[in-house]
């Protein structure tokens, strides 16, 4: 299913007021055994050994003064 006709159901979903909804992939090869399988980031400890860093859409200095500090710290 591509992206859009996700987007859309997303919204039908959103308009029956249901917030819970999941998709998943057949081939998904996740052990749910081990936390680090399905977490996809890491901890704010982490951030400052981290080569690259993308924040898209959020303000840590007023989201997120914890990790807007590790931020400063690690430039």
């Amino acid at each position: 299913m591509d992206c859009e006709a996700l987007t859309a159901l997303k919204d039908v979903f959103n308009r029956l007021d249901c917030d819970n909804f999941e998709v998943r992939s057949n081939n998904m090869k996740l052990s749910p055994d081990l936390r680090s399988s399905y977490i996809m980031n890491s901890r704010i400890a982490g951030i400052e050994e981290c080569d690259l860093m993308l924040i898209v859409g959020s303000n840590t200095r007023l989201e997120a003064p914890v990790m807007n500090a590790r931020i400063l710290k690690a430039t």
